[in-house]
């Protein structure tokens, strides 16, 4: 196997000097010549991690030895310039399209078309041996025997999947989380297939596609190798890549606990996870998000990076079909804080069961809400700093809140801390709260550019927060939350949530395209779950939490089929 640049003497594009086929660049003034990098690898294993971006970040387990992502597969790499000549024995092969670092498309003299597979020819050696024991499965492709692994360096030619084939990479976003799903189960029978052969696989979504009558076909079988006696082929290679091409779309709609298993199978431990154990994950059924009451619906999630929970949520409804009210409570409990977790929790419910309370004594029709919304956050202050939580010489509990009470056409929105409201109707989006931070206090001030301050150390420390941590000797004292009233005109979309989404999707405009790609129909339960899933997707740091509502135009809230 050779390269030519279209004759039979490799020349160079500047100068015109001859060079011998091996030679990368001209001896003569150092421009690259054509058709030179198929032999040219670098071993993937020096690059950095896609997570934590750490150099030299595989030690040779495929995991960053740093943050445990998942790396690529170790074949060496290849870009294959448009143009390029392969040539076997009298045959030659012009590289037509480039596909992946180490692969690309060739043509024959006669028109054929050829996937040629480049790479360390031990990883070549294997691959060729594990198609060939595959031979006749429609599944996999064929190895033209023309081209093999060469003692330094060579490819392999291999047939291509039919132009009508679908590539996993541009399907996800036209799939159900049902059809994704059974997506990943096929993925793993041809694991199982594979398996049963005794080799390993380490796929890559590009080689993965969707053939007419709905099955999965692979392109090249990438990272092919003898399994050792009693070994397992590592089945969490097969579902991340899967996840791949399916994230955000559709497993964005899935339950967040089978959001986790796509989302940590790079992070979680080097044990492996077997074909069959990944089977059964998939196979369990995935719950409808749930709408407690008409109208709302709440979901908290402590992340991908927190040990724990320390958001707490809260929700109610009552009154007449003519006069309906509705109560959302979001609380994040300050991480520097001692149990946190037990400060948003009594600070939610009281919160909500002061505004139920004020809303089902009929005072609603007669008293401001303002008031109420201040008394109850009040009343949440103060039974959470009167909890007596023992934190020894850590700081004293605290927590934010943002509470809301949605009554016939009029909104009212009430806050202490960072946690946000946010209104999405077809006239548009806003962001109801500001948050009581460092950040909005240094900038107010004009001591800093909002770019400084959020780059400061203090970016993200409050100002003010419920509980003990606001007063700090002790001592209970009133706090002044935020209040805010503003109609509601129209049908839309009430979102209150903690830092754990909004700091991902800091803008107003970013929240309500979240909500819209639910779809129109969606109702609260499955907002809540979009929402909290693509915080999971951009990397779930930090605990996440939302509270959501559906406001329909004419009673109060309109059940959206």
């Amino acid at each position: 196997m050779a390269l030519d640049s279209r004759s039979s003497v490799k020349t160079c594009p500047k100068c015109g000097a001859a060079a011998n086929d091996d030679d990368l660049f001209c001896e003569a003034d150092g421009v690259k010549l054509p058709g030179e990098a198929v032999l040219a690898a670098v071993d993937a294993r020096s690059s950095a991690c896609p997570s934590c971006g750490l150099a030299h970040a595989d030690e040779g387990d495929g995991y960053c030895r740093s943050c445990g992502h998942r790396m690529a597969p170790s074949t060496p790499r290849a870009c294959v310039a448009i143009g390029t000549v392969l040539r076997v024995g009298e045959s030659r092969f012009t590289v037509t399209k480039t596909r992946e670092d180490d692969d690309a498309l060739a043509e024959s003299a006669d028109g054929r078309r050829y996937l040629v597979a480049f790479g360390d020819t031990l990883e070549l050696a294997q691959e060729e041996s594990a198609l060939t024991s595959l031979a006749g499965d429609p599944a996999f492709p064929s190895v033209d025997p023309r081209a093999r692994a060469e003692p330094g360096g060579g490819f392999l030619l291999l047939s291509t999947v039919p132009e009508d084939w679908t590539p996993m990479t541009s399907i996800g976003s036209k799939l159900a989380v049902q059809d994704g799903l059974a997506l990943a189960r096929l993925a793993l029978g041809l694991a199982a297939t594979i398996e049963s052969k005794g080799i390993g696989w380490a796929p890559r979504a590009s080689d993965l596609f969707l053939r007419v009558d709905g099955t999965l076909a692979v392109a090249r079988l990438r990272g092919a190798a003898p399994l050792a006696k009693g070994a397992r082929l590592d089945a969490k290679w097969v579902l991340e890549t899967v996840g791949d091409a399916l994230l955000p779309y559709p497993l964005v709609h899935a339950s967040p606990s089978l959001l986790d298993l796509f989302l940590r199978l790079g992070t979680s431990s080097n044990e492996p996870l077997t074909v069959d154990e990944a089977r059964t994950i998939l196979e369990a059924p995935d719950p409808d998000p749930e709408e407690p009451l008409p109208g709302l619906a709440e979901l908290c999630h402590p992340g991908l990076q927190r040990d724990h929970n320390e958001d707490a949520t809260a929700i109610a409804a009552g009154g007449t079909e003519d006069d309906r009210w509705s109560i959302l409570v979001v609380c994040d409990g300050v991480s520097s804080s001692t149990h946190a977790e037990q400060a948003s929790t009594i600070a939610s419910r009281t919160t909500r069961d002061a505004l139920a309370h004020f809303a089902r004594s009929g005072d609603i029709a007669f008293e401001g809400a303002a008031s109420a919304m201040k008394s109850a956050i009040s009343a949440a202050h103060v039974a959470v700093c009167a909890t007596g939580i023992e934190h020894g010489d850590s700081a004293p509990p605290g927590t934010t809140i943002v509470a809301a009470l949605v009554h016939k056409r009029r909104l009212t929105i009430g806050w202490v801390g960072d946690s946000r409201a946010y209104w999405i109707s077809a006239g548009g989006c806003e962001l109801l709260t500001h948050d009581h931070s460092w950040v909005n206090e240094t900038v107010a001030k004009g001591e800093m550019t909002e770019s400084e301050a959020l780059a400061a150390p203090l970016a993200h420390a409050l100002t003010k927060c419920l509980g003990p941590l606001e007063v700090g000797d002790g001592t209970i004292e009133l706090i002044d939350p935020d209040v805010r009233v503003r109609p509601l005109p129209g049908p839309g979309h009430l979102i209150l949530c903690t830092d754990g989404l909004w700091n991902y999707f800091p803008k107003a405009s970013e929240i309500a395209a979240l909500v819209h790609s639910a779809g129109a129909l969606a109702h609260a339960g499955v907002l809540a779950r979009v929402l909290v899933n693509h915080a999971l997707v951009k990397g779930g740091f930090d605990n996440v939490s939302v509270a959501v509502c559906v406001y329909g135009d004419s009673v109060h809230y309109t059940r959206r089929q």
